[in-house]
């Protein structure tokens, strides 16, 4: 998600000659009064002018991006020794997110939604006919839906998440991979963010096509569900 800031200025002035209330303006220190002819507001005018503010509200709100997860802390961090790429696991605190992705009023939402099924052998896989994101570049993220494991191989079960950019006419670019492990991720959502990724924009659609691969030590008696939120 492209993170744009928004920028206001405040223009404020005194004005010493005199002060005004409506269409009326009165003299300051003098005891004449000028009066000027009240203007009268049409219903359609009125309605133009609601309708640009509304518009204008509309383009501030979108314009108000923030960093998703900005100022909490990530329960697993990696900088990927290749590519340099920050990836950052947060927990899912709002309850009303946990079974489905809330779209956020800095402009977070869902693009694509993929299903992943799990296995105990700690072997990376991707679906055959593998989901792929478009992301305008900036943070990117995939939402993983709380969940329980079947089985586990080994004493504490984890997965890892790997994050590719795909290129129908090249091999694709790796671009980063976390682990998520124990029990801070039993029945808990959680959000798997990869920081500043803008530089795998390209193509003539301005976007990078993303997808993930995913390796793990434990089953689920279904399909995981995974958001991917731009």
């Amino acid at each position: 998600m492209k993170k744009n800031l928004l920028y206001s200025s405040v223009l404020s002035g005194i004005l010493v000659t005199g002060f005004g209330f409506g269409n009326h303006t009165y003299a300051a220190g003098d005891e004449t009064l000028i009066s000027e002819t009240p203007k009268v507001t049409t219903a359609e005018e009125l309605n133009n002018e609601q309708s640009e503010m509304n518009d204008h509200q509309k383009e501030l709100a979108s314009e108000q991006i923030i960093k998703i997860h900005e100022k909490e802390e990530p329960i697993f961090t990696n900088i990927d020794k290749k590519t340099g790429i920050i990836a950052e696991v947060y927990e899912v605190k709002d309850k009303s997110s946990q079974t489905s992705f809330q779209t956020y009023a800095s402009g977070w939402q869902v693009i694509a939604t993929d299903w992943f099924s799990l296995h105990n052998d700690y072997k990376f896989r991707e679906n055959a006919d593998k989901t792929i994101a478009y992301s305008g570049g900036g943070d990117f993220g995939i939402r993983i839906l709380g969940h329980y494991p079947l089985s586990v191989n080994g004493s504490e079960s984890f997965i890892t998440y790997k994050l590719y950019e795909y290129d129908p006419q090249n091999p694709d670019d790796y671009v980063g991979e976390i682990t998520a492990f124990g029990g801070r991720i039993y029945n808990q959502s959680y959000d798997v963010v990869w920081r500043n990724i803008g530089g795998y924009v390209d193509g003539l659609n301005g976007k990078a096509e993303f997808y993930a691969v995913h390796a793990e030590n434990y089953e689920l008696d279904t399909s995981l569900r995974v958001d991917y939120i731009d």
